[in-house]
């Protein structure tokens, strides 16, 4: 008996923008240029933001998991502390409020190890794509790059001709 492998699903690089509603504009910037119908445009939407939403709620739980892991490795915490929700409740404890070690270990917790480890949310990227077999169509991850360079080069620009009396 054999175990079949799940088959890998390709997505467009910018199908899931983190800082926007996904719309039907989006989905046609996605599919690109052609005459999609209703059907496949309505389905890509719904799924687009099915995708988001699990994406969000799965990164949510990495993110509160590792807040629990850090709490414990720092020692400045109780070792019961297995998940978010024990951290949540020790914090609700108004002498840990009270407590400058205690802020500054629920800070580490919430921000110092994410302001350390600036690559972390690429790992966990890369973590959700293996796990879920979704992988980036490379033209599109080009694509997304080369615009971002054209931005960034873009901004440069207008603030080089700002900051250069005329």
């Amino acid at each position: 008996m054999t175990s079949e492998q799940p088959q890998t699903k390709v997505i467009h690089f910018g199908a899931l923008p983190p800082t926007k509603h996904l719309t039907l504009t989006h989905v046609h910037q996605i599919l690109g240029f052609g005459n999609h119908s209703t059907d496949v445009i309505s389905r890509t939407l719904y799924d687009l933001r099915l995708l988001k939403k699990d994406v969000r709620e799965w990164a949510g739980n990495q993110i509160k998991s590792k807040m629990a892991e850090i709490a414990r490795a720092t020692g400045s915490t109780p070792q019961e502390i297995m998940s978010y929700s024990d951290l949540k409740e020790w914090w609700s404890d108004t002498t840990n409020q009270k407590n400058d070690e205690a802020k500054q270990s629920l800070y580490n917790c919430i921000y110092g190890f994410f302001e350390d480890n600036k690559g972390w949310e690429d790992e966990l990227e890369e973590l959700y794509m293996t796990k879920f077999h979704l992988q980036y169509n490379e033209e599109s991850k080009k694509k997304m790059r080369i615009n971002k360079e054209i931005d960034i080069i873009e901004i440069l620009t207008n603030l080089y001709q700002y900051l250069t009396p005329a």
